[in-house]
Formats: C-alpha cells, structure tokens, sequence
C-alpha cells in the first residue's frame, strides 16, 4: 500500500513535470518557431502521448491501492506496459521525423512496425481517457482505411491501399493523420485554455458568485443567478460543459437547493448554463476551433459569429428558469454580497479580457493572445489586496488543473486527427453525401431535422469536437450540396452536437449535475429539456437567416428577426415550462406552444401569414391571461 502511494506521487510529478515542460516549450514556439515544423509536431506528440501513458498508470495504480484484485494488478501491467511503449515509439518517431518527412510514403519496415504501434497505442489512451465509443470510432476507421476496398458496396468501398500507405498517413507523417490537427492545438487552444484556467486560479468563480448574488437579491428566483452567471462565464473561458458542471455546481446547485429549488431543478438549471460556455465567446471549445481549420478561416470568425445565437440562447434560458422559481415559489436571495471581493477582483478579470479579445479581433492567433494574458492576469492579482490575493497553492493546484485538462484535450486532437485523415483519403464524406442524395428526401427542413436528429444521437456518447467532426464530413457535404453556406452548414452541426449533453437518455451534463444535486436523472434531463427546448429552434433560424450570424454587421431586419426569435422562443418556454404570471393549465400550454409554432414557422418559410397568426395568438393569450379567467389575480407571495 505504501509503495503504491509512494509510487502514485512519483507518477504525479512526473506528470506535472512534464506537463511544464511541453507549456514551455510550446510557448517559445508560438513566440518563435526555432525548429522544423515536423520536428515541433512530433516532439509534441511526445510530450501529449507520454503525459497520457503516465496519468492512466497513476490512476491504475490508485485504484488497485483502494480495491487490489487480480485485474486491478492486470491493468497496472498494462498500463506500465503503455508507458513503454508510448516512451518508445514516440521517441523514435521525434529522432526520425526529418527522414520521415522525406520518404514519404516509402518508409521501411522498421518504419511500418513503429507505426503499428502507434497506432495501438494512440487507440488504447483515447479509449481509457475519452471513453471506449471514441476509442471503438478511432479502430473502426482504421480498420476501413486497410480494408474498406473488400466492401462491396461501391458508395462506401475505396481503392486498395498498401499498409505502408496506410500507416504513413496515420502515423508517421509528422503533418499527416494524428499530426494533422496539432497546429489547431498548440497556435489557437493551448495557451487560450490556461489562460483561462489563470483566471479561475486568481479568483474568477469568487468573483462571479458574488456579482451572481448581487443580481440574484434583486428578482424572485436570484438562487439560480450564480449558477446563471458564474457557470455561463466560466464555461465560456472554459469550453467544456461536464468539466464546468464539476467546478461550479459544487458551489451553485447546494446553493439553489437551499433556497427552496427542487433538487432535479437545481441539477438541470447548472448544466443549462454549463452547457452554454460551449456557446458563449471567446472559447467555444474544440469544436469551434476545428470549425476554424476544416474551413480554414480565422477563429476570431467563428467566435464571432456565435455571438447572437449566445445571446438568443442565455436570454431564452434565463426567462425559463424564471418561469420555473416563480413555479416553486423561489423568494430573493438573501445572501450578502461581498463588494469589496467585487471591487478588488473585478479588474483583474476584465483588464485581461479585453486585452485578449482585442488581440483576437486584430487576427493574432489565440494561443498567443492567452499567452500574452496570463503575466497581465497574475501582475494584477497582486493588486487584489491581501485578503483577496490568491494563495499559491491554491494558484498552483488550479494551473496543475489547466495542465490536465489541456494534455486531454490534446490526445482527443491527436485522436480526431487520425479520423478527419481516414475520411479525407478515403472519400467516405463524398460519398455517403452522394449516398444520402440518393436516400433522403431533397426537401431542405426535413434534412435539417434529420441532422439535428444524427447529431444529437452521435454526441450521446462522444465528445463535442467528436460528435462535430463526424457529422459535419459526413452530413456537411450534402447540406452544402442544398446551397447552405459552408459556415452555417458547420455551425448548424456544431450547435446540435452542444446540446446532446443536456438532450436525453445520455445527457452527460445531467448525469454529472445529479451527482452533486442527488435528484433523479430522468427528472433533471426533463427539466433541462423544458428550460433549453425553445432555444432548438435557433439553428433552424440562422439556416433561412444567414444575417443572424454576422455580428457585429445587423440590419434593421436583422434586429427584426433577432427580437422576434427572442419572442418565439420565450412563448414556447411558457408551453413547456408551464407559467405565465401564474401557472399554466394543459389548454394554456398547449395553445402557447401552437402559437410559438406559427412564429417558427415564419422565421423559417417568411411567409406573412404565420407571423399574423403568431401575434394574433399571442394578443390573444394576453388577454385571456390578463382580463380573462386570471384577471384580478394576485401575485405569488413574495418570500423573504
């Protein structure tokens, strides 16, 4: 037992050690690139594969410390086994990357057999880290890059590669296969992701916690506005929703659950605003930033083109939970603010902000941006007054946090890399776009409703850039085919793949949220559903209104379109979540949700007569609610 322990805390500094290393390294090549490119990418690689190797067999052998069993010790044999083999080839790989480089495809047999390898295990780590439906996904189109030509199905079969072919584009090309996206990594997410991480170090969640409260002592329902504005801010620094729901639901679920909210609501209300971080700028995740290089345009691009669809989507989702405290008869907060937290912290937070975003407005590449933002950021925590200045360990614990999460994200590039390869070469996108020409009807909202349907399905069990990926080079194609855009083709994709993890019966931002919570997953998942449902119509909108994604450039029709899908969609929350100044019966619910139906329907066909008969049914549900059967009814008691 104590040599495990002992064991484990070598293992963990190793990890650290190394992960110092590679930020580094990776910082003095953003600065200045000194080495050939290939050479940058497989060291790299190095660093990201063996960093993995050595966490999984820390976290094997902490397990078989808690629970020793003949497999605990089978899988720190192989785990240890991991280690050396990942040491091994990736080593070689970064001694040989110039020759390899060169020879290419024509690579030795020495070359093949390090390749097979790689290939192993890169498939072994993704799957012990990111889960085996990523892992299988990862095989799975391996195994079709050898063998797909024995398919008999022309659509899906490709012509025959040799495995030396094959293995050189996977593996042992340094710009190629699972290189193919390390440029992504290291130029544009790395050094974004720790510089959001410094911010959480210096006291970020503090900060917005108490600006949460400070809103949240103002309206009925203010237990839920931490969670409202502390996860959504977090999330959108941090890009991952099931990571987020982990940091802030421990502050913000307990929170809401005491102030009289249902567990499942509290649980569902956090990964509504976790799950918006992954749509909020300035970081969208990896996703968006594989938007970026699948369609080679800068970043800033994307970021900016999800400014209105965030905008659509908080507002929405805040009228809802409105709706839902004022259900449960949720008071006012009546914690107390700390202002003088507020005061000291505040510049610390937007100085560096605006300083980062204006960097990206001017195309600087957002690793170098973060890069550049986080001395600013720890140069102005010390002005934060003692009693506010973070404590080092507390610093050192959130970047050693960073570090983890910036190593996984990139093994879940290097892995996607391997895939977009294997869809490239091979053609499947072009070809199952022919073959879903030939199956699916031409009839444009019903494709879109089906790629909502694959999306949803597809991000289930992956990760966000995963589930993005697949159906953007499968499906993406075919929508472009029908005259959608490329960027809306692939934000449409990116949106829906999002909202899986709050979309039943995965929803894996639900799943983390009832930990925390301790409600039922069933019923959070269908308050999460009731809460982000109208904001499903969204996509749909920005697909028949392109305008809708040009921020900052908006016409007076554009601002037309954009309050009017506000409207519809809180309209459709008040039939899903039930209220409406006082509850809501069945009758009322359903007749709200039929009149948010003629409003969607003209945002997306423009035809005038939807849109009168939206704002007629909404004239006249205002009437009923005000002068018809609730009229002289008296506001729920306020609870102080």
């Amino acid at each position: 037992m104590m040599f495990a322990h002992n064991l484990s805390g070598i293992l963990e500094k190793i990890s650290a050690g190394m992960s110092v290393v590679l930020t580094v390294y990776v910082g003095i090549s953003v600065l200045y690139l000194f080495q050939d490119v290939s050479v940058f990418y497989a060291t790299f690689l190095v660093f990201v594969v063996v960093i993995s190797a050595v966490d999984h067999l820390k976290n094997a052998v902490e397990k078989g410390e808690v629970v020793p069993s003949l497999g605990s010790t089978f899988r720190t044999l192989l785990a240890w086994m991991a280690l050396v083999v990942s040491i091994c080839v990736t080593v070689y790989i970064a001694f040989n990357a110039g020759r390899l480089q060169m020879v290419q495809p024509f690579i030795t047999e020495l070359d093949v057999f390090i390749g097979w390898l790689l290939v192993g295990i890169m498939v072994f780590l993704i799957t012990v880290h990111w889960g085996v439906l990523f892992g299988a996904i990862i095989g799975i189109s391996i195994v079709y890059f050898l063998w797909g030509h024995l398919i008999p199905n022309e659509l899906l079969a490709h012509p025959p590669y040799s495995i030396p072919f094959v293995i050189s584009y996977l593996g042992m090309n340094a710009t190629e296969g699972f290189f193919r996206f390390i440029g992504l990594l290291t130029d544009k997410i790395y050094f974004l992701v720790l510089f959001a991480t410094f911010l959480l170090g210096v006291g970020l969640l503090s900060l917005l916690m108490e600006l949460g409260k400070a809103f949240g002592k103002r309206v009925r329902g203010g237990a839920a506005f931490p969670a409202i504005m502390g996860s959504t801010a977090v999330g959108s620094v941090m890009g991952q929703a099931v990571a987020n729901i982990a940091l802030t639901g421990q502050l913000t679920i307990p929170m809401m659950i005491k102030y009289g909210f249902r567990k499942s609501t509290a649980g569902a209300i956090e990964t509504v605003a976790s799950t918006s971080g992954q749509l909020v700028p300035p970081i969208l995740g990896l996703a968006a930033f594989m938007i970026a290089a699948v369609l080679n345009i800068p970043y800033i691009e994307v970021a900016l083109n999800a400014v209105y669809p965030a905008v659509l989507y908080i507002a929405t989702t805040t009228v809802a939970i409105l709706m839902v405290s004022r259900i449960q008869h949720i008071g006012y907060l009546r914690e107390e603010v700390d202002w003088h937290l507020i005061i000291r912290l505040l510049p610390t937070f937007l100085l560096p902000f605006a300083l980062v975003l204006t960097l990206l407005m001017l195309y600087y590449s957002p690793s170098l941006a973060g890069l550049i933002g986080i001395p600013f950021v720890l140069v102005l925590s010390l002005f934060q007054g003692r009693k506010h200045r973070p404590k080092l360990k507390e610093l050192v614990g959130h970047i050693r946090g960073g570090l983890r999460l910036v190593v996984l994200l990139s093994l879940l590039g290097i892995g996607v890399g391997g895939f977009a390869q294997v869809v490239g070469i091979t053609q499947i996108a072009s070809n199952l776009g022919t073959y879903f020409g030939m199956v699916l009807p031409s009839n444009m909202i019903l494709l879109l409703v089906i790629t909502m349907i694959i999306c949803i399905i597809a991000g289930m069990g992956l990760p966000t850039p995963v589930a993005y990926l697949l159906v953007a080079l499968t499906v993406g194609p075919f929508l472009q085919e029908l005259g959608i855009p490329a960027l809306i083709a692939h934000f449409f994709v990116f949106y829906f793949a999002i909202f899986s993890t709050v979309s039943p019966p995965v929803a894996l931002g639900c799943l983390a949220a009832c930990k925390i919570s301790g409600g039922s997953f069933f019923k959070t998942s269908l308050e999460a559903m009731k809460i982000v449902g109208p904001t499903f119509i969204t996509p749909f909108v920005f697909v028949y209104n392109p305008r809708l994604l040009e921020f900052p450039h908006i016409s007076g029709h554009g601002l037309f379109v954009l309050g009017l899908t506000f409207l519809v969609q809180v309209v459709l929350g008040m039939g899903l979540v039930g209220h409406f100044r006082s509850p809501l019966n069945f009758v009322e619910r359903l007749g709200a949700v039929i009149s948010g139906s003629f409003g969607t329907v003209y945002l997306i066909c423009h035809s005038n007569y939807f849109l009168l008969a939206f704002l007629t049914s909404c004239a006249l549900g205002l009437v009923w609610i005000f002068f018809g059967k609730h009229a002289g009814l008296k506001a729920v008691p306020e609870t102080h």
